[in-house]
């Protein structure tokens, strides 16, 4: 449920900062969340993939709707994409959500930075045990 309403969190806040910000603001809210709700890295990956993911997708269709995919099918047949503007719209969530995830794993690791991984001193005399 936790891992949901990040996500939740991740493409609402990119929302509203998206209306005020330039684009890699979506990094920003993936930072931010990541900063307060992720466990370890690839969980924070996770979230901030799927969040700005969903976000920019959705963002993108609504806008290649808007004006009935003329410019994202010229787009497309320029990019090796065979004219498909629904697969723009995809190549254009991936690449939101790679930044995402990015952002969000970085803000994990600064939270988890100066904290050891494992007891280095005893480490093999508890595994031997």
């Amino acid at each position: 449920m936790k891992t949901f309403v990040a996500i939740f969190l991740v493409a609402a806040l990119s929302f509203v900062l998206g209306q005020f910000l330039p684009w890699w603001s979506v990094a920003v809210a993936a930072f931010a969340v990541s900063l307060l709700m992720s466990r370890n890295p690839l969980h924070a990956f996770l979230i901030g993939f799927t969040g700005v993911f969903l976000f920019w997708a959705a963002y993108a269709f609504l806008i290649d709707m808007a004006n009935e995919s003329i410019l994202s099918r010229r787009v497309a047949f320029l990019l090796p994409l065979q004219g498909n503007s629904m697969l723009l719209v995809l190549v254009s969530g991936v690449i939101g959500g790679i930044c995402g995830g990015l952002a969000a794993t970085c803000a994990n690791f600064l939270t988890t930075s100066g904290r050891p991984r494992y007891d280095h001193q005893n480490y093999y005399r508890k595994k031997f045990r």
